[in-house]
Protein backbone atom coordinates (compact mmCIF):
# COMPACT_ATOMS: atom_id res chain seq x y z
CA UNK A 1 0.00 0.00 0.00
CA UNK A 2 0.95 3.89 -0.21
CA UNK A 3 2.09 3.94 3.30
CA UNK A 4 3.98 1.24 3.20
CA UNK A 5 5.83 2.38 -0.33
CA UNK A 6 6.43 6.34 1.25
CA UNK A 7 7.85 4.11 4.85
CA UNK A 8 10.57 2.47 2.45
CA UNK A 9 11.45 5.49 0.32
CA UNK A 10 11.86 7.33 4.02
CA UNK A 11 13.79 4.05 4.95
CA UNK A 12 16.20 4.02 2.12
CA UNK A 13 16.82 8.18 2.14
CA UNK A 14 18.09 7.68 5.59
CA UNK A 15 20.32 4.76 4.56
CA UNK A 16 21.65 7.17 1.98
CA UNK A 17 22.36 10.40 4.02
CA UNK A 18 23.70 8.11 6.96
CA UNK A 19 25.93 6.44 4.44
CA UNK A 20 26.62 10.27 2.53
CA UNK A 21 27.50 11.69 6.16
CA UNK A 22 30.16 8.47 6.80
CA UNK A 23 31.54 8.31 3.86
CA UNK A 24 32.42 12.44 4.53
CA UNK A 25 33.69 11.84 7.92
CA UNK A 26 35.78 8.87 6.26
CA UNK A 27 37.69 10.90 3.42
CA UNK A 28 38.16 13.65 6.47
CA UNK A 29 39.95 10.83 8.17
CA UNK A 30 41.90 9.47 5.24
CA UNK A 31 45.51 11.09 5.68
CA UNK A 32 45.33 9.88 9.55
CA UNK A 33 46.86 7.15 11.13
CA UNK A 34 46.29 6.04 14.80
CA UNK A 35 49.42 4.36 16.35
CA UNK A 36 49.10 2.40 19.57
CA UNK A 37 51.67 1.03 22.07
CA UNK A 38 53.74 4.15 22.03
CA UNK A 39 54.95 4.94 25.63
CA UNK A 40 53.74 8.49 26.80
CA UNK A 41 56.25 11.00 28.48
CA UNK A 42 54.97 14.17 30.48
CA UNK A 43 55.37 16.90 28.43
CA UNK A 44 56.56 14.87 25.37
CA UNK A 45 56.53 16.75 21.83
CA UNK A 46 54.77 14.00 19.80
CA UNK A 47 56.06 14.84 16.93
CA UNK A 48 59.75 13.83 18.01
CA UNK A 49 57.68 10.38 19.35
CA UNK A 50 56.47 9.68 15.67
CA UNK A 51 59.59 11.08 13.95
CA UNK A 52 61.46 8.66 16.67
CA UNK A 53 58.99 5.50 16.00
CA UNK A 54 59.34 5.72 11.99
CA UNK A 55 62.84 5.55 12.31
CA UNK A 56 63.61 3.12 15.04
CA UNK A 57 60.71 0.79 14.14
CA UNK A 58 59.20 1.24 10.87
CA UNK A 59 62.80 2.34 9.74
CA UNK A 60 61.37 4.91 7.64
CA UNK A 61 62.96 8.38 7.19
CA UNK A 62 60.89 11.25 8.82
CA UNK A 63 57.36 12.28 6.52
CA UNK A 64 55.76 15.56 7.09
CA UNK A 65 53.11 15.97 9.03
CA UNK A 66 50.10 18.31 9.75
CA UNK A 67 49.18 17.14 12.74
CA UNK A 68 50.43 15.25 15.43
CA UNK A 69 48.74 14.33 18.94
CA UNK A 70 47.30 11.87 21.38
CA UNK A 71 43.59 10.93 21.66
CA UNK A 72 43.78 11.64 24.92
CA UNK A 73 45.01 12.82 28.25
CA UNK A 74 46.78 9.81 30.15
CA UNK A 75 44.91 8.04 32.29
CA UNK A 76 45.28 5.29 35.19
CA UNK A 77 43.73 2.87 33.07
CA UNK A 78 45.10 3.62 29.99
CA UNK A 79 48.17 5.15 30.59
CA UNK A 80 49.80 5.04 27.30
CA UNK A 81 46.89 6.70 24.66
CA UNK A 82 47.27 6.37 21.03
CA UNK A 83 49.05 8.62 19.17
CA UNK A 84 47.22 10.33 15.72
CA UNK A 85 48.79 11.87 13.06
CA UNK A 86 47.86 13.57 9.92
CA UNK A 87 50.28 13.08 6.94
CA UNK A 88 50.36 15.92 4.30
CA UNK A 89 51.23 12.92 1.78
CA UNK A 90 48.42 9.99 1.26
CA UNK A 91 51.54 8.24 -0.33
CA UNK A 92 53.76 8.68 3.09
CA UNK A 93 50.10 7.25 4.96
CA UNK A 94 50.11 4.53 3.24
CA UNK A 95 53.95 3.82 3.60
CA UNK A 96 53.37 3.80 7.41
CA UNK A 97 50.53 1.67 7.00
CA UNK A 98 51.82 -0.77 4.87
CA UNK A 99 55.22 -1.13 7.24
CA UNK A 100 53.09 -1.13 10.38
CA UNK A 101 50.88 -3.82 9.21
CA UNK A 102 54.49 -6.02 9.85
CA UNK A 103 54.32 -5.33 13.59
CA UNK A 104 51.63 -7.16 13.72
CA UNK A 105 51.84 -9.85 16.54
CA UNK A 106 54.90 -7.89 18.45
CA UNK A 107 55.23 -8.53 22.08
CA UNK A 108 55.56 -4.79 22.74
CA UNK A 109 51.89 -4.02 21.76
CA UNK A 110 52.96 -1.46 18.87
CA UNK A 111 50.49 -1.59 16.17
CA UNK A 112 49.33 1.00 13.18
CA UNK A 113 45.99 1.60 12.23
CA UNK A 114 43.82 3.69 9.64
CA UNK A 115 41.85 6.15 11.25
CA UNK A 116 38.16 5.13 10.81
CA UNK A 117 34.62 7.09 11.99
CA UNK A 118 33.62 5.13 14.91
CA UNK A 119 30.48 3.57 13.24
CA UNK A 120 32.89 1.91 11.22
CA UNK A 121 34.67 0.72 13.76
CA UNK A 122 32.21 -0.71 15.35
CA UNK A 123 31.28 -2.51 12.44
CA UNK A 124 35.19 -3.62 12.50
CA UNK A 125 35.16 -4.52 16.05
CA UNK A 126 31.81 -6.66 15.59
CA UNK A 127 33.69 -9.11 13.49
CA UNK A 128 36.71 -9.59 15.87
CA UNK A 129 35.17 -12.70 17.52
CA UNK A 130 34.14 -14.63 14.64
CA UNK A 131 37.74 -13.77 13.20
CA UNK A 132 39.31 -14.94 16.49
CA UNK A 133 37.06 -18.08 15.65
CA UNK A 134 38.32 -18.68 12.40
CA UNK A 135 41.87 -18.34 14.03
CA UNK A 136 40.53 -21.27 16.45
CA UNK A 137 38.96 -23.38 13.56
CA UNK A 138 42.42 -23.33 11.90
CA UNK A 139 44.32 -24.90 14.37
CA UNK A 140 42.46 -28.04 13.96
CA UNK A 141 42.93 -28.16 10.64
CA UNK A 142 46.14 -28.42 8.27
CA UNK A 143 47.30 -25.82 6.74
CA UNK A 144 47.04 -21.91 8.16
CA UNK A 145 43.93 -19.52 6.30
CA UNK A 146 44.38 -16.09 5.93
CA UNK A 147 42.11 -14.44 7.91
CA UNK A 148 41.30 -10.92 7.94
CA UNK A 149 39.04 -7.76 8.42
CA UNK A 150 39.26 -5.57 6.06
CA UNK A 151 37.24 -2.31 5.64
CA UNK A 152 37.52 -1.32 1.59
CA UNK A 153 38.12 2.17 0.34
CA UNK A 154 35.04 4.26 -0.17
CA UNK A 155 33.10 1.87 1.92
CA UNK A 156 30.78 2.34 5.54
CA UNK A 157 31.10 -1.82 6.28
CA UNK A 158 33.86 -4.36 7.24
CA UNK A 159 34.22 -7.84 6.02
CA UNK A 160 35.81 -10.80 7.31
CA UNK A 161 37.84 -12.55 4.76
CA UNK A 162 38.72 -15.93 4.96
CA UNK A 163 41.14 -17.50 2.39
CA UNK A 164 40.36 -14.38 0.21
CA UNK A 165 36.60 -15.07 0.67
CA UNK A 166 34.22 -13.02 2.26
CA UNK A 167 32.43 -14.71 5.38
CA UNK A 168 30.51 -11.88 6.96
CA UNK A 169 29.92 -8.01 6.37
CA UNK A 170 29.13 -5.71 9.23
CA UNK A 171 27.57 -2.17 7.75
CA UNK A 172 28.19 0.66 10.12
CA UNK A 173 24.97 2.76 8.69
CA UNK A 174 22.84 -0.51 10.35
CA UNK A 175 24.89 0.42 13.28
CA UNK A 176 24.18 4.24 13.17
CA UNK A 177 20.33 3.74 12.58
CA UNK A 178 19.79 0.85 15.12
CA UNK A 179 21.28 3.85 17.80
CA UNK A 180 19.05 5.90 16.31
CA UNK A 181 16.12 3.38 16.93
CA UNK A 182 14.39 3.38 13.25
Amino acid sequence: DEITSLRNALRDEQRERVKAVLLGERYSMKPDVIIRGLPCNKGEDCSSVLADFLTDELHLDRMPTVAVHRLSKPTPSRPDPPLLARFVSYHDRDTVLAEGRKLRGNKRGLAVYEHLPPPIQAARSKLVPDRDAEFAKAKNTEGKPKVSIFVPPKTTYAVLLVNGTEKKRVDAVDIVLSNLNI
